[in-house]
């Protein structure tokens, strides 16, 4: 009951830190917070890590579509999920997610999480840290 307690608490703060997107309409923000706080758990992951990514990537929007044509609140590219709807986009990016941090460890997973097979963009994790660490809130 903490942890949910405590992932609602970390929602709170990230949406706060989060405005909503200019580009779009997006009517299903706290819902996709909560549910990915509920897939963190559920998977062993820090809630803050995996509400930080969907903060960045798409402002908690289920719809979102990025400039290379990324999707969901995680921002997973097609070819990594073909014939997703977007909850199985959703759901193939905590799996990635999970998987790169378990391999890499947090700051290299996170790299890994953007850039792919190589690691460029050592400015996206620390963007990620940071907003973790915005948020005042540690999950323990």
């Amino acid at each position: 009951m903490k942890a949910i307690l405590s992932t609602i608490l970390l929602c709170w703060s990230f949406l706060d830190k989060c405005p909503e997107p200019q580009r779009f309409a997006c009517l299903d923000r706290p819902q996709q917070c909560y549910e990915l706080g509920a897939d963190a758990l559920r998977t062993g992951q820090d809630p803050a890590v995996l509400l930080a990514v969907a903060c960045h990537e798409a402002k908690f929007c289920s719809d979102a579509i990025g400039r290379a044509g990324e999707r969901s609140t995680l921002q997973v590219l097609p070819k990594n999920c073909p014939g997703c709807s977007d909850l199985e986009f959703r759901n193939r990016g905590v799996e990635m997610l999970d998987r790169l941090t378990t391999r890499h460890g947090l700051f290299e997973g996170l790299c890994h999480y953007h850039d792919g097979t190589t690691c460029k963009d050592r400015t996206y994790p620390a963007k990620i840290l940071a907003l973790i660490r915005s948020t005042a809130i540690a999950f323990r």
